[in-house]
């Protein structure tokens, strides 16, 4: 596999998209899980979850743009290059926020880690970039609320 196919950070995206959805995702987690979620540092892992003061697991959130509150796939990409954010020493969540902030789709990262690969065309690379091809019926959905 080629390692240079991959989507260049986006500053602009980043900034419209990343603050909003964690927060959202946050709220959810901190009303459904009984942990305390505190956003990481930057180019880490998104969300860190702590019980009793102590690290209990971890959270990556990426907003999708499907044009509906719910996925229209039989299967949602997670990209390769997100792997290192995956690989944690504690249990990793990621979550597949809709563009409105209103629901996610949230799987644990050793499902994802297990799902094939496969070259995807799309809008950010010019050449296929590699993603993790997850099962629909591998995540479970959450509703969220705005705050």
């Amino acid at each position: 596999m080629n390692s240079e196919k991959t989507k260049k950070f986006d500053k602009k995206l980043h900034d419209e998209n990343d603050a909003p959805a964690k927060q959202a995702v946050a709220n959810w987690i901190r009303s459904k899980w009984d942990v305390e979620v505190k956003e990481n540092t930057q180019y880490e892992v998104d969300l860190v979850f702590l019980k009793d003061d102590k690290v209990v697991g971890y959270g990556e959130v990426e907003v999708r743009y499907w044009g509906s509150p719910y996925c229209p796939h039989p299967t949602i990409h997670i990209a390769k290059r997100k792997e290192k954010l995956l690989r944690n020493d504690l249990p990793t969540v990621f979550f597949a926020v809709n563009e409105f902030l209103t629901g996610a789709y949230w799987c644990g990262s050793k499902i994802i880690l297990e799902s094939p690969l496969v070259e995807v065309k799309n809008k950010y690379v010019s050449d296929d970039e590699y993603f993790y091809d997850v099962a629909i019926v591998d995540f479970r959905h959450a509703e969220l609320e705005k705050k």
